[in-house]
């Protein structure tokens, strides 16, 4: 059974859209710490969590786009870094159980490199945004549980 997810990928980049034109303002507001341009990749080295809408639109999206060897070594690259830091996750788990200071156990793990650490710029609160994305993750989800019981 196949869901169509075309109303909740709209929801989706029309939510993109409104971030993107508040990231301009911002960007020409602080020109000296945002400094993106074409091919930057500082932010990709960010770590964050997902909202399921973002999870599957970057999929359907990375499946249209990626295939065969190249689409393999990307997914490796992945694999590695998820299993980096899973293992990261799991020690800090048992420092805690062993009795650690769970202050200062975050404070190593904020130390941690993973991936390449660019510089800090102002950005917006994404308390507002991440609120949409879980609306539009939620309607998403009653979608296919619906589309599963017709």
């Amino acid at each position: 059974m196949s869901v169509d997810l075309t109303p909740y990928f709209a929801s989706y980049k029309a939510l993109v859209h409104i971030v993107d034109g508040v990231f301009h303002k911002v960007k020409e507001e602080f020109p000296k710490e945002v400094f993106c341009r074409e091919k930057c990749s500082d932010c990709c080295y960010a770590l964050f969590d997902l909202t399921l809408v973002e999870a599957v639109y970057l999929n359907h999206e990375f499946g249209k786009k990626f295939s065969g060897d190249e689409k393999n070594q990307i997914l490796a690259k992945a694999d590695k870094t998820d299993r980096a830091l899973v293992k990261l996750k799991r020690e800090a788990y048992k420092k805690v159980k062993a009795g650690a200071d769970q202050l200062e156990i975050v404070a190593q793990m904020s130390q941690e490199r993973i991936f390449v650490q660019g510089n800090p710029y102002p950005t917006l609160n994404m308390d507002r945004i991440y609120s949409q994305l879980q609306l539009i993750s939620a309607q998403m989800l009653k979608g296919i549980q619906s589309s599963e019981n017709a």
